[in-house]
């Protein structure tokens, strides 16, 4: 879990105390602080959909440019869906 600032540090920290005490495991979520983002190379984007052609075809026809398909959210949703 990623954190910006000292209140989302301690929003996760009361968050993961509050957690482990419904159970009985261990919680082994990591509490980081943010410190930047890599997007990911363009065949890495939208992997699942990237295996629907017919639907990729018709996705591409509506975003030709490569940055407009994979900040679409409709892309994204799309491609949550089928994961």
């Amino acid at each position: 879990m990623f954190y910006h600032d000292e209140e989302q540090l301690k929003q996760a920290k009361d968050s993961l105390k509050k957690e482990a005490s419904k159970r009985s495991g261990e919680i082994r979520t990591e509490i980081i602080e943010f410190k930047g983002f890599t997007v990911a190379e363009d065949y890495h984007q939208k992997f699942r959909l990237r295996s629907e052609g017919l639907l990729m075809d018709e996705l591409v026809s509506i975003y030709p440019d490569s940055s407009d398909f994979m900040n679409s959210t409709a892309v994204a949703r799309i491609n949550g869906y089928l994961g």
